[in-house]
């Protein structure tokens, strides 16, 4: 059944704290995050006031899912101190909550929660591209492209295995985002990275990205 936007910011304003408006959308993983800290202490759910509409749209299958399993999400500042602040948070509570517990036992095991839950939630694909949720297909497309190119193989021959797996990420990623009719595109532009890099590619056309990429369409792929 589509899930509607208009629901999803009802359930946002009445039961958002409690996590309400992600259950629906089928963001479990927020939804127990936003349970057991009244909504990311209040701040959380002032936030999410924006991007209902990505995660409509990626409910209802436009776009990736918010929690996706086997996926570690990228680590960012923001990420980092959601972790800090809810682990504390889980090692005040259980010090507090479970006093006849050892504290040795009890009080890591809580922060470890913490820390984990945090770091299991979030646009996992967006996050690999370095977007936040719901970020526009331009937004995709660019990204994309700056990333493909920093991670390229062939420019991190040090570091070779680390770079072919994030340049498969990136790929996955932009194909699930962009959606049918762009990851077609970038399917082509994917082998075309690969070909831009190479040494005699190395002067053609080299006055801007867009030409070069029509170069090697020509020159390579016949396609003009």
């Amino acid at each position: 059944m589509a899930k509607r936007l208009l629901v999803a910011y009802g359930l946002w304003a009445l039961g958002g704290p409690l996590g309400l408006h992600h259950i629906y959308l089928g963001r479990d993983s927020h939804a127990l995050l936003w349970m057991l800290t009244l909504g990311g202490f209040g701040g959380g759910w002032l936030w999410a006031f924006w991007p209902p509409p990505g995660w409509v749209a990626a409910a209802n299958g436009a776009g990736a899912p918010g929690d996706r399993g086997g996926t570690v999400p990228a680590l960012s500042p923001l990420r980092l101190a959601g972790q800090v602040a809810v682990g504390m948070y889980f090692g005040l509570v259980a010090a507090l909550g479970l006093p006849w517990v050892p504290a040795l036992l009890a009080q890591p095991l809580a922060v470890g929660l913490g820390v984990q839950l945090v770091a299991s939630v979030g646009d996992q694909t967006a996050e690999v591209l370095g977007l936040p949720a719901g970020s526009s297909a331009e937004d995709v497309h660019r990204s994309y492209r700056e990333l493909v190119k920093l991670w390229h193989p062939d420019h991190n021959r040090h570091r070779a295995e680390e770079a072919e797996r994030r340049f498969i990420e990136l790929q996955e990623a932009y194909e699930e985002l962009a959606g049918p009719r762009r990851a077609a595109a970038g399917g082509t532009r994917y082998k075309i990275e690969f070909v831009l890099a190479r040494p005699e590619c190395a002067d053609i056309c080299a006055f801007n990205d867009n030409v070069r990429f029509q170069c090697v369409l020509e020159k390579f792929y016949a396609v003009s």
